[in-house]
This record gives C-alpha cells, structure tokens and sequence, in this order.
C-alpha cells in the first residue's frame, strides 16, 4: 500500500495516460483507496472512469467520505459552514457511479469518539478533519477561542462525539449483468430490476377474535360503500 496525498500528485492525468495505453500495457490494481480526496479532483466523473479501466477483474474501488451534513464534529461556527460550502454532495457521488453503469455498495458508519478536550483542540490546530484545510491558521485559532469562551466553556476534561463515515465500494459490472447496474446499502439486494419475478401472494391465519373484529369491519364497510352508491346514482 502507498499511500499518497492527492494535492499536487498528478493522480489524475496518471489514470488518464493509464486508461489510454492498451489493456496489456496498463498498471493493473487490486484495489484503489480515496479517503477524504473528492474535493481535490478537477474531474471526478473522468477519474472514476479511468481507475475503474485499471483495476483487476476482482479489483475494487473504496472511498471513504466525512459529509459535512450529517456529521456533528465539535468544530467552530465558521468551519461549519465552511465545510458544507465547498463539500461535493454525498448523493452526487453515489448518483455519478450509478450512471457509470457500476455496481455500487455504500453504508454510513457511526464512529464514538471519547478523548480529552486538550486533544481535541490539539486536533483542530493541525486541521483535523482533513477537510479543515481550507482555514487558516488564524481562522483556526479565533474557532478555538471561540469554543472555549461558547458552546465548550463548562465542558468537563472530555469531549465526547460522534465522527460519521461514508464508505462506498465500486466495481465494474459482471459481462452477465450489464445494463443492469446495481446500487444498494449494506446487504440489500444485489440488482434491480429483476426481470423474471412474478408477483407475490401472503396470507395469515387469523384467530378467533381477531375473525370477529374482521367481520365486522368488512360489514360496515360493505354498508358504507352501499351508502355511497345510492347517493352518487341518485
């Protein structure tokens, strides 16, 4: 695994020459990682397409993404909104693979964080989350100060919060199923739509009481529809 930082790398015109060379000339990968990297691409619908060209049969794609929206982070006013700003939607990503005509997997997982609060603005100094980039050193700072004179003031020594990650799993579509892309959360079905399903039938046993209950609705109702007719063909 080498894990490089997006900004500046030339990952981009990297998986563009890659996806031009013929198939036997391409560098071929496993699986390719995106953490916290969606704000850095000129072209994400562009990239998504030339990674996927150079993954193995079985080869995934990851991306790992903080929404802004859902997340309760304790940051200061102006990160907030700053953050939420300049933030790709969550939904335009799982939208723009649908369209690609990939398989899609995606689910949100709630991470509960408890550290110090010294550790926390310890955190925010060196502009965590990743996203925080975009603020100053002094933005950082009169934030910090801002949440120790406000919402952070008669906190205790510990912070507690709830830190929520989107993970979305890409791969290319299997020969069979082309042009049936698959999207779904956790362990949902695996395509749609399903061509050959018939409609489905239930039934359920009823006891006694509620056999009596039953009746006597379906007569009141028979008697209201009755009711209903004689007054519309009057």
């Amino acid at each position: 695994m080498l894990p490089v930082r997006v900004a500046n790398t030339g990952s981009e015109e990297y998986f563009r020459q890659q996806a031009k060379a013929k198939p036997e000339e391409r560098q071929m990968f496993d699986k390719v990682i995106i953490k916290d990297a969606l704000r850095y691409f000129e072209n994400p619908v562009e990239l998504y397409c030339n990674i996927m060209k150079c993954l193995s049969k079985e080869g995934k794609l990851l991306i790992i993404h903080r929404p802004s929206c859902i997340n309760t982070l304790p940051v200061f006013h102006d990160a907030k909104k700053r953050l939420e700003d300049n933030e790709i939607p969550f939904s335009d990503v799982i939208k723009d693979l649908k369209t690609l005509d990939f398989d899609v997997q995606w689910e949100i997982e709630n991470l509960q964080m408890t550290i110090s609060t010294k550790q926390w603005y310890s955190l925010l100094q060196s502009k965590f989350p990743p996203q925080m980039e975009i603020m100053s050193d002094f933005e950082i700072r009169s934030g910090i100060r801002e949440l120790t004179e406000g919402i952070m003031k008669y906190e205790s020594d510990v912070v507690e919060f709830d830190d929520r990650l989107l993970f979305i799993v890409v791969a290319n579509p299997a020969e069979k199923r082309r042009g049936f892309p698959s999207i779904k959360r956790y362990n949902a079905d695996d395509m749609m739509p399903f061509p050959n399903v018939a409609d489905l039938h239930y039934s359920m046993e009823l006891s006694s009481d509620l056999q009596g209950f039953v009746k006597g609705k379906l007569k009141k109702l028979a008697k209201d529809n009755n009711q209903n007719k004689a007054i519309f063909f009057g």
